[in-house]
């Protein structure tokens, strides 16, 4: 059962595996994973850097895991930025 105190360990490591898919071929980590929580979700951020536009990393990300995972929505018009949302859910065991 997940504690209130933090994500459970199983979304973590999912995170954590969605983290390293996510990383394109050309990308650079400019912040690792960080986790917030609280009694009724977790969610999980991390920047990477690459020299595509947001538009292009965000189709890469969208057909890199369409297998696996709903790329749900990008935000931020920034040519340097841009901030992509995906949702997973993690069963309990």
């Amino acid at each position: 059962m997940q504690s209130s105190l933090g994500p459970s360990r199983k979304f973590e490591s999912e995170a954590e595996t969605l983290w390293q898919q996510s990383l394109s071929p050309d990308g650079v980590v400019q912040h690792p994973v960080r986790f917030v929580s609280d009694t009724m979700s977790s969610e999980a951020d991390w920047e990477i850097r690459t020299r595509v536009t947001p538009a292009e990393y965000f189709d890469w990300v969208k057909h890199h895991l369409a297998e696996d995972y709903a790329v749900v929505g990008q935000a931020g018009s920034s040519p340097t930025v841009t901030k992509i949302e995906v949702r997973f859910r993690v069963i309990p065991d």
